[in-house]
C-alpha cells in the first residue's frame, strides 16, 4: 500500500525524536504501483553489484560487507577457492573478522 497523496494522520517517534514515521489512514491509502521492466533491470542490476566481489568476480546469494572489509571473505581470509567445497563454513572472530574455514 502507499498513502495515495493523502496528509499523514499521526507520527510515531524513537530515540527522543531523531527517528520517526509517519501513520497514514488504511482506508485511503491506494496498492502498489506494478513493478516495470526498466525498475526491475536496476533492480536486479543494484542487487548484482552488492552480491558480486569487486576482486575475484565471484556472485554470492547474499549482500557482501564490501564496506567493511572490501572483498569477500573468501579474499580477506586468504582461503584459495579450491579450498572451500559444498557447504564449508567460515567460522570468524567477531561480525567480520577473519576467521578459520570450517
Amino acid at each position: 500500500m502507499r498513502p495515495g497523496g493523502q496528509e499523514p494522520v499521526a507520527r510515531i517517534e524513537c530515540r527522543a525524536g531523531r527517528r520517526f514515521a509517519w501513520l497514514y489512514r488504511i482506508d485511503l491509502a491506494l496498492p502498489v504501483r506494478p513493478m516495470t521492466l526498466a525498475k526491475e533491470a536496476a533492480l536486479d542490476k543494484a542487487m548484482a553489484a552488492r552480491t558480486t566481489c569487486p576482486a575475484c568476480r565471484r556472485r554470492y546469494h547474499h549482500a557482501l560487507p564490501l564496506r567493511t572489509l572490501g572483498s569477500c571473505l573468501l579474499r580477506t581470509t586468504g582461503a584459495s577457492r579450491g579450498q572451500v567445497t559444498g557447504r564449508s563454513v567460515l567460522r570468524g572472530r567477531g561480525r567480520y573478522g577473519a576467521g578459520e574455514l570450517l
